[in-house]
Formats: C-alpha cells, sequence, structure tokens
C-alpha cells in the first residue's frame, strides 16, 4: 500500500509544484466565454417557439439559463474586476479542486447533445457544444490543488476540523463499518420489497418478461432435484458436446454452482436470491477485511455497492450477474495485493490468483481477459521476458477456457462463438459489421441509456489514467514501474473490455456485463484513496438513475423486479395440477428426451413455471432449420407454432389449457403413460 500510495503522491506534487492561488488570464476568458454563451442559451429558449430543446420544456431551460447567466456574469466580475477578494478566491479554488466533476458534467453534456442528434452546426447546438468543449478543457488543464496550503485562513480551519473528523471517523473499529456495509445493499432491497412494493421474498417467482432471469430459474430447480439427469434445455434441440450438460447456452457452471447448494439446503421459489446475498455480503466483507481499508475507505466501498445500481438490480434475480460482481471484489483483492507489494506474495499465492482468474473465465469468458496482468504480476525477471510471456501464456489459457466453455455449451444462440465462427469462415469483415451493428443500436433511439453511461466512464476512465501514465514518463520513472501501476491495469482493463464488448457482447447488456469488470476500478479507487476520480464516476450514475431502472425491453429493470415479487394467480396453480397429470419426471428414463418439452419460443415465459422440474425446456428457435422428426417427447404450443412444422410433426392432442395446448409426439419412441 505504501509503495503504491508514494507513487501516486508523487504524482500529485510533480502537478501542483506552482500554486500560487491567482486566476489565470485564459481562465477570465473562458469564464467570460461560458457566460456570453449561457447567455446566448438563455435568448435562444426565450425566443424559440417550441415547446422544447434537447427534450427539455423551454420554460425550464430559460429558468435555468437566466439564473446561470447571472450567476456567470457575477463570477466574471469579480474574476476581472476584484481578483483579490475571498469571493473569487473560494471559487477559483473550488473549480480546481473539482476539476475532475468539471471534465464529467461537460463529456456528459457532449455525450447528450451527440446522443440527441443535435446540429452542432447550428446556434442551438453549437453553442453549447463549445461551451462544453471549453468546460472540459479548462478541468482538462487547471492546476490541481494542495491541500497543505490554502488561500484562505477559514478554508484551512474547515480542513483541519475535516481531518480530525476522518481521525475520527478511522478510530471507528474497521469490522463494524465494513459489516455494516457488506449488508447495506441487502437491506436496501429487502426494504424495497417489503415497503416499497409491500411483497415478501417468499413471493418471489420469475414472472417477468425476461426470459433469461426464467430460463436461470427454471435449470437451477431442475438441477436441484434431478442433477444430470433432467430432460434436455437446449434450442432447436441442438446439444452441447459435453453429454453430461443438459442445461443453457451460456456456461453452466452457475447452474452447477447454484443448483449444488439447492441440493444442499431444498429448494424453494426464492433460494438463488438467499444465495445471491449471501454470496454478496461475503464478497464486500472479504475485500474490506482483506484489503485492511479505513472506516472512510470502507464507506467509499459502501457507496460503490448501492450507487452502481447493476449490484442492485440483480440482486434480487435469478441471474449470475451477483455471482459475476462478487468475483469482481475477489479479483480486486488479487490485484491489490500485487499493486501493493508485489514482492511479498508468495509462489504458490501467485499460482492460486492465476488459477482463481481462470476459473472466473469459466464462469464468464471476460474474465479470462485479466489472464495476461495477473500472469505479468505473478511472473519474475527481465521486463521483457515477463511481459512476453504473460502474453503467451495469458492468450494460451484464455483459449483452453474458450475451448471449454464451447465444449459445455450447445452450439447456437450464443453471440461469442456465432462471431468467432463467421469471424474464421467469412473474414474479419463479419466482425466489422457486427461493431457497426452494434454503435447504430447504442444511439438508436436518440437518447441517453445506460450503455451510454457505461461507455462515458470507460472513456473517462481511460483519459485520466491516460495522463497519469503521461505525468509518469515525464517524471522518468522506470518501464517496470509504469507496466505495473494501477493506471496501465486500469487502462487494460477497459480497452481490452470494450474490444471484446463490442466484437462479441450484445451492447444492449453492456450495463451488466461491463460493471463486474468496472467493479475492480471502482475499488482499487476506494483503496488508493482516489475520491475525487471515484465520485465522478459515481456522479455518473447517480445522473443516469432513471436510464438505469427504465431502459431494458423499454420498460426497465425495476419493473422486472416489481413483477416478480406480484401474487400468483389461483389459476396457476390449478393449471399446474392439470399439467401433472400428464407431464412427469421419470428419473428412471434413460432416455432425456423423454423427460423433455418443446415449445415455441415465444412460450418461454411464465408459464414454463407450471412444469415439473426436472422436465427439460427446448424451444425452437428458428423453425425453418429445425431438424425433423423432433426427439422431444411432448410439444406445448398453441395451434399457429404447431401449425408451422405442419407434416413434419407427428403429434397427439392430450389436452387444451389456458397456456397452451399439450401434445405427445409419436415419433419420440417416449412411453406415454397417466
Amino acid at each position: 500500500m505504501l509503495r503504491l500510495y508514494n507513487m501516486d503522491m508523487s504524482i500529485q506534487n510533480i502537478e501542483a509544484d506552482k500554486d500560487d492561488g491567482l486566476i489565470p488570464i485564459w481562465v477570465k476568458l473562458a469564464a467570460t466565454i461560458s457566460a456570453l454563451s449561457t447567455g446566448a442559451i438563455f435568448v435562444l429558449a426565450l425566443l424559440s417557439a417550441q415547446e422544447a430543446l434537447f427534450g427539455i420544456p423551454t420554460g425550464l431551460i430559460s429558468a435555468l439559463s437566466f439564473g446561470s447567466m447571472l450567476f456567470s456574469f457575477a463570477v466574471v466580475a469579480v474574476f476581472w474586476f476584484f481578483p483579490n477578494h475571498p469571493f473569487p478566491i473560494f471559487i477559483y479554488w473550488l473549480i480546481r479542486f473539482f476539476r475532475e466533476l468539471l471534465c464529467v458534467f461537460a463529456l456528459l453534456g457532449i455525450v447528450t447533445l451527440l446522443t440527441v442528434r443535435i446540429p452542432l452546426a447550428s446556434l442551438r447546438g453549437g453553442i453549447p457544444f463549445i461551451d462544453l468543449l471549453l468546460l472540459f478543457f479548462v478541468g482538462l488543464f487547471l492546476q490541481p490543488v494542495k491541500l497543505d496550503h490554502f488561500p484562505l485562513p477559514w478554508m484551512e480551519h474547515f480542513f483541519i476540523f475535516w481531518k480530525k473528523a476522518v481521525q475520527k471517523i478511522n478510530s471507528v473499529p474497521a469490522w463494524i463499518p465494513g459489516i455494516i456495509v457488506a449488508f447495506l445493499p441487502i437491506v436496501i432491497i429487502c426494504l424495497v420489497i417489503y415497503l416499497g412494493l409491500g411483497a415478501r421474498l417468499s413471493d418471489y417467482g420469475p414472472k417477468s418478461f425476461w426470459n433469461d432471469e426464467l430460463s436461470y430459474w427454471i435449470w437451477l430447480r431442475s438441477f436441484s432435484q434431478a442433477g444430470f439427469n433432467s430432460g434436455y434445455n437446449a434450442p432447436n434441440e441442438l446439444l452441447a458436446r459435453a453429454p453430461f450438460n443438459h442445461y443453457g447456452e451460456g456456461s453452466p457452471l452457475y447452474i452447477y454452482l447454484y443448483g449444488a447448494i439447492a441440493q444442499l439446503t431444498g429448494w424453494l421459489p426464492q433460494l438463488p436470491l438467499l444465495i445471491n446475498f449471501v454470496i454478496l455480503v461475503l464478497a464486500i466483507f472479504c475485500f474490506v477485511h482483506t484489503t485492511g481499508l479505513d472506516s472512510v475507505q470502507i464507506i467509499f466501498v459502501g457507496l460503490v455497492a448501492v450507487l452502481i445500481w447493476p449490484i442492485l438490480l440483480y440482486l434480487p434475480m435469478t441471474t449470475h450477474e451477483t455471482l459475476n460482481q462478487a468475483i469482481g471484489f475477489i479479483l480486486a483483492i488479487i490485484f491489490f495485493r500485487f499493486l501493493t507489494n508485489r514482492e511479498k506474495v508468495r509462489l504458490p499465492a501467485r499460482i492460486l490468483f492465476v488459477f482463481l482468474v481462470f476459473l472466473a473465465a469459466l464462469f464468464r469468458l471476460s474474465w479470462g481477459l485479466f489472464l495476461v496482468p495477473v500472469l505479468f504480476y505473478s511472473l519474475n525477471g527481465r521486463l521483457l521476458r515477463r511481459v512476453l510471456l504473460s502474453v503467451v501464456l495469458g492468450v494460451g489459457l484464455y483459449i483452453l477456457a474458450v475451448l471449454i466453455t464451447n465444449y459445455l455449451v450447445p452450439p447456437v444462440n450464443n453471440s461469442i462463438f456465432q462471431n468467432l465462427h463467421g469471424s474464421l469462415t467469412d473474414g474479419p469483415r463479419v466482425l466489422i459489421d457486427y461493431i457497426a451493428f452494434q454503435l447504430k443500436r447504442m444511439f438508436k433511439f436518440k437518447q441517453l441509456n445506460p450503455n451510454i453511461a457505461i461507455m462515458l466512464q470507460i472513456l473517462i476512465i481511460l483519459g485520466w489514467n491516460m495522463s497519469r501514465v503521461i505525468r509518469m514518463i515525464r517524471s522518468r520513472l522506470s518501464a517496470e514501474s509504469i507496466l505495473g501501476s494501477r493506471a496501465v491495469l486500469d487502462m487494460y482493463n477497459v480497452v481490452s473490455l470494450t474490444a471484446a464488448g463490442f466484437l462479441f457482447y450484445i451492447q444492449e447488456a453492456f450495463y451488466r456485463t461491463f460493471t463486474p469488470s468496472l467493479l475492480i476500478v471502482y475499488l482499487l479507487q476506494a483503496a488508493k484513496k482516489d475520491y475525487r476520480m471515484l465520485l465522478s464516476l459515481l456522479a455518473i450514475n447517480i445522473v443516469f438513475f432513471h436510464s438505469y431502472m427504465s431502459f431494458y425491453a423499454h420498460t426497465g429493470d425495476a419493473a422486472i423486479i416489481k413483477a416478480d415479487f406480484a401474487n400468483g394467480s389461483l389459476e396457476d396453480a390449478q393449471v399446474q395440477a392439470e399439467i401433472a397429470k400428464w407431464i412427469t419426471f421419470n428419473e428412471t428414463n434413460q432416455n432425456p428426451w423423454c423427460n423433455t418439452l418443446l415449445i415455441p419460443l415465444h412460450f418461454y415465459d411464465h408459464r414454463l413455471t407450471m412444469i415439473p422440474p426436472g422436465i427439460g425446456i427446448s424451444y425452437i428457435l428458428d423453425a425453418d432449420n429445425m431438424q425433423t422428426p423432433v426427439k422431444s417427447k411432448y410439444l406445448l404450443m398453441n395451434r399457429e407454432a404447431r401449425d408451422l412444422l405442419g407434416d413434419r410433426l407427428h403429434t397427439r392432442l392430450l389436452g387444451s389449457f389456458s397456456i397452451g395446448n399439450l401434445y405427445y409426439n409419436l415419433d419420440s419412441g417416449c412411453k406415454l403413460t397417466q
């Protein structure tokens, strides 16, 4: 920790070695231009015949810009005519102190203009764009403040008071705030469920439109009772090459882990949520305890845990997001150990760390991107040797993780393997077209969304760490110190993650799939006491709060949670009892297809919770390429879906229910019993 702290303090001292507190002419000019542009925006809003500009009512813009104009002109006046007055001195110091937030605010404004596609060549687009661009460069080039020197006596007195308050907070035993912070997300979610929704944990069920959550819940329930002996869960009845895996399209390790716990404890509908709670609590407490953080640092970890919205959003859902977020906390411990004092990390610990990253890659392939840096920190010897070996070994282990995952999952409906296969057969043009498609989709709706928030944070992390690397180079630090720094690790993290995301993932899910890796950045900032940068990133999450809650499928993750805790109907129980007369799981079946139900894709919703556990759910992803005769014993579909396959199906109608018609597949070779 000392080595990391000293390096960062030396960089800050290089930045702030000429602090005389005077307001430079260029800052006065920038403030003047900004005030004039604010006045121009006020005039535009006042004269506009439109009801809204930038999607905001013109009346509100007029009021806000008028207030901003008055304040801006007052600041400009004292900057020019009373530069030695305490007021302009304090304002200038505040601007320097919050220069990171100034840059973030400016970037957010620029991104907003680009997202809503305001013509930058017009007055209404050009004026705010120039103003925001100017604001960004002011924040970028402003001289940082030194906290051992203040321009006004009362500020120094306040800082002394603040230091004493921090010392008092840090005098509290770290385990107390550690426990509070670890349980804080769970407490918030329980308050939302019990007070906000008027429900209970026992009311939970995958009742929303999100079929990913439904599929995970069904698979976990089946694994808890049938293990590897369940029916097949696969699109178009296409199976994984691993004969033992009957589950899913992504890595099945999540199913095995949570399902094994369910086998030990017994199945409850809300059990996946309870496992989420336990795993997240353990991960947070393990991080704050293992890294030896003080109480103030732990408070900032708590802010990360409650303001990074995907942590709260996916805690009360049956998904692997909470598990991956917990992995993010664990990997942050690993990199903290390396960044603090790499030499004291013994060989067994280094081997364990590499193994843990490789194991994480088997849960989600994007974790494999960290194999290169963890190997770089683990290896000894000359710098060039460490770099080459870490790249070669890291890429080799990553390929191994890809091959294992490819062996475990069905050969369809996985964007990673589809794009890999497409690039190998049709060339790199496939990937270029996919990137263009991703960018188009991200800005399609001309409104801010959480994926733009994630990309904005990535740009800020990249830009700020690039400036730190440049300062390290100018201060003549060794190449080994620079490559081993947190700045380079953060840059590698966000660049590799972004590249992998645009090449192989789906941009609609960036805000949740990128979050676990970015957690490492946030947590290391808290551990390094880089509070202003951390607060800048958290501020973006606060600004985008509504987008996070309402973005997914134009309804939002908050709506998913609300639907999941709605009361079930008596009709569901009646239908479930009727279906159980025909569909039963038979653990003695040697053929898993005899424990499998085939449905059309649009049937993949809450009705499937009425199917007995152990019955596999295969679905028709592409009717034209569906191989016949179908193998599943049961078919649940409406007449239109049945007619799509036409004469290729040989079935017998067993019954008509509110959730669809149930058929027995005569081609399955399975016995029908009631």
